[in-house]
């Protein structure tokens, strides 16, 4: 990969590869260096569920795409370990990162270590909210992910693997983006009011325990099987939804702990699931990038594992058409064990980034 980078002399180079690597991070890094010929380039990555470069997904592999503004633009990486805390490890990142540019930045992207002891650690959510307050620019990111063990996940930054950390990279200059958040579900009509929570623990909606609402809502319970696949919605000032996912359960009181905080008072309503959903988030999507006004250099994917494990064969024909239609502009992304990103008007207006599950952002940038 570095040899094929290496006469673009890339000023970052975005990085992505399976768990698989995990034995010899140190090696792959270094290869790639060895590849490239120097030892000036940003590396930023992350393990994911499965990796992709354009519209061809790799369950075992290594996606790269280097990036060269050549030298017109400004970049600064940071790592900060704590990702149990991970709003106060963004936070400290951000400080540095800014301190670093000598202001905020005109874009950013984050990558988080989120797993530990078997279960999502992270909240994503409070951290991209700590992230919008201090950096102020369009973002976009995820949680890494390691093949659905939810067992151990990096982040690559500096030479090495990260675990249990926050990396940000950021930069100031002469760049446009387009960053759009969509999953294809449809939220069913009847509205659950949380009444009882625990951070990321659901205890009552509406009455019911938070097993029993998605049983009179959907027929069934949720189970081991639904982790990261069974999208409750909730509505975003802007119009529009965000969803979270199961990552546990307590079968004994009926409480759901889903990957984000949730307070009383939320509204929440699970989705209907369709297999043509997972086309429909990329065309919606698609629809979005489309309609700027800059032919973008390079895009950027982050997808949620859980839509291919909800929609198998109908994941991968939708990852297909997101390269077909996006033919000729660089591509590189990772399945994530949480999406972070904004929405975008079709008038170019966009929302703050918000901490998504089961969706796709997809983020198109030039000069």
């Amino acid at each position: 990969m570095g040899e094929k980078l290496a006469s673009l002399k890339p000023e970052v180079v975005f990085l992505f590869c399976t768990i698989h690597y995990e034995e010899d991070f140190l090696g792959l890094l270094e290869g790639l260096e060895e590849g490239l010929g120097f030892s000036g380039a940003l590396v930023f990555g992350c393990t994911g569920d499965s990796v992709l470069v354009g519209g061809e997904i790799a369950t075992v592999g290594v996606a790269g795409m280097g990036v060269t503004s050549q030298g017109t633009f400004k970049w600064s990486l940071q790592v900060e370990p704590g990702a149990e805390d991970a709003p106060r490890a963004a936070r400290r990142a951000a400080d540095r990162l800014i301190a670093d540019l000598g202001d905020r930045p005109d874009v950013a992207f984050v990558l988080v270590d989120g797993v530990q002891d078997g279960g999502i650690r992270s909240d994503g959510a409070e951290m991209v909210e700590v992230l919008n307050q201090a950096l102020g620019c369009p973002l976009m990111g995820g949680l890494a992910g390691d093949d659905r063990q939810f067992r151990r996940t990096f982040v690559l930054a500096h030479g090495q693997a990260w675990p249990s950390a926050v990396a940000l990279l950021g930069g100031r200059g002469p760049i446009r983006s387009a960053i759009h958040s969509a999953s294809g579900f449809t939220p069913l009509e009847e509205v659950g009011i949380i009444e009882e929570s625990e951070g990321d623990k659901l205890i009552r909606i509406s009455g019911l325990t938070a097993q029993e609402f998605l049983r009179g809502r959907l027929g069934k319970a949720a189970s081991e099987g639904d982790v990261g696949t069974m999208p409750l919605a909730l509505s975003v000032p802007e119009g529009y939804f965000v969803l979270r996912t199961p990552r546990g359960f307590e079968r004994q009181t009926g409480a759901l702990h889903v990957s984000g905080h949730l307070l009383p008072g939320t509204e929440i309503r699970p989705c209907e699931v369709d297999p043509s959903f997972a086309i429909e988030g990329v065309r919606e999507d698609l629809a979005r990038l489309e309609s700027v006004d800059f032919k973008p250099d390079f895009a950027l994917s982050v997808t949620c594992a859980g839509r291919r494990w909800l929609f198998g064969q109908n994941y991968d024909l939708g990852v297909r058409e997101l390269g077909t239609r996006l033919a000729g502009i660089p591509m590189a992304g990772f399945l994530s064990f949480g999406e972070i990103g904004p929405f975008m008007e079709s008038d170019g207006r966009r929302s703050p980034s918000y901490y998504h599950n089961a969706t796709l952002v997809l983020g198109a940038f030039g000069g």
